[in-house]
């Protein structure tokens, strides 16, 4: 059980995310707060093996064979009678007030640099560091922008194909669109004719062409 701050501002490593994980599923603490205690009590430089697995320093001196078997060992520690404060707030604290607890117990002979004005000490500090950095994903949240944005987004793409479709019926009634496509009909005729006559010997009359366009307007103008 070291005293102050010995974890500094480096990432977890793996074993110490496994360990918080599985004793706070045994302890009711919550995760976050066990790395953050990690954190404190040894930086994540330091190898698993060498620690002996053990993170949260029970002891004194004492090592283990896996995080298995030093979670195990810590939540039997956590049932001595000086950590009461420490399982009463794993059951219905919250994670400030499961830190409090922590920095207020004998685990650390200094109780973590915490005072009256600043009760979590050094704990405070490497919550932050953790839970910012959120290093074992955060299940209630995670994800759930995108899931409440979906909705939004499906609804703005049907608006949006609604108002096109809207726009092309509008045309539809618009007499220079039935106009333009009049000039465009005679220009096609146009082109048969040339190829009738070239193949047949015969021309159509071209008068009857001319009116083309005037009659697509008039289409246009019942349409609307």
């Amino acid at each position: 059980m070291a005293g102050g701050l010995g974890g500094g501002v480096s990432a977890l490593n793996r074993s110490q995310l496994d360990f918080a994980a599985s004793l706070s599923k045994i302890t009711g603490l919550n995760q976050y707060v066990i790395e953050a205690w990690e954190l404190a009590e040894e930086p994540a430089s330091r190898s698993p093996s060498a620690q002996g697995y053990n993170w949260l320093n029970i002891g004194p001196g004492k090592t283990y064979a896996s995080d298995a078997a030093a979670v195990q060992a810590t939540a039997q520690f956590l049932q001595g009678s000086y950590y009461t404060g420490i399982r009463a707030a794993a059951k219905s604290g919250t994670p400030a007030q499961q830190l409090a607890a922590i920095a207020a117990s004998p685990w650390d002979a200094g109780h973590y640099g915490s005072s009256a004005g600043n009760p979590l000490g050094n704990l405070a500090g490497t919550y932050q560091i953790v839970s910012s950095k959120k290093v074992t994903g955060d299940v209630i949240t995670s994800g759930i922008g995108t899931v409440l944005g979906a909705p939004g987004k499906a609804v703005g793409a049907v608006s949006s194909g609604v108002s096109s479709v809207g726009d092309a019926l509008g045309k539809l009634t618009d007499p220079s669109v039935w106009l333009s496509a009049g000039f465009v009909l005679a220009g096609l005729v146009l082109v048969v004719m040339g190829a009738l006559r070239l193949f047949t010997g015969s021309t159509p009359n071209p008068a009857k062409l001319v009116a083309l366009p005037a009659k697509a307007a008039e289409l246009g103008a019942v349409a609307a």
